[in-house]
């Protein structure tokens, strides 16, 4: 799994430590990269923090950019934005139906994961991404806006907040089918 934002500094980072944390041992990697990486920096100091109030570590993350290889062998790329969404489609057009922002796939996760099947975290994830472009379909966003993490870069504690409870509550989504609590 790959998820992509533009610097790789905030709102990926974040989501990739989340997802990691949970599925760790689970046989899922999972990775980031920006679209317009500020590479080798680490995650902002307001990252960091809100990472660690969620349980999550930020230490050794360092930005890299987002390049055609990081793809090969993907089975899930999540993006912030819906235009980080077309920017990877572009550079690798055979990930259409497997990828989504992350709000849009904890929004369809929602809907279809009473459906989803497996034994562990690895397999409900790809039975989850087969799912994903159908329920895309059956169930579109009424407003697009609405699928977009906002962007908190260089800006204040209220948009990284902000930020950090959209994309915390479609990890939460997503883990709650792949790797249901109980």
């Amino acid at each position: 799994m790959l998820v992509v934002c533009t610097g790789n500094v905030c709102r990926s980072p974040l989501v990739e430590r989340l997802l990691a944390r949970s599925l760790a041992g689970a046989g899922v990697r999972v990775g980031s990269a920006g679209t317009r990486a500020l590479v080798g920096e680490p995650m902002t100091a307001q990252t960091a923090a809100l990472l660690e109030r969620a349980g999550g570590d930020p230490r050794g993350h360092a930005a890299r950019q987002l390049v055609e290889p990081l793809l090969d062998g993907v089975d899930l790329v999540l993006t912030a934005t819906r235009a980080h969404r077309s920017e990877v489609v572009q550079l690798r057009p055979a990930l259409l139906r497997r990828t989504f922002t992350v709000r849009e796939a904890g929004r369809l996760a929602a809907r279809v994961g009473a459906e989803v099947q497996g034994s562990g975290p690895r397999e409900r994830l790809l039975d989850l991404v087969a799912r994903l472009p159908q329920a895309r379909g059956r169930w579109p966003v009424t407003d697009a806006g609405l699928d977009d993490v906002v962007d908190p870069y260089g800006r204040d504690d209220e948009t990284y907040a902000r930020a950090a409870a959209q994309a915390g509550s479609a990890v939460s989504a997503l883990l709650a089918v792949v790797a249901p609590q109980g």
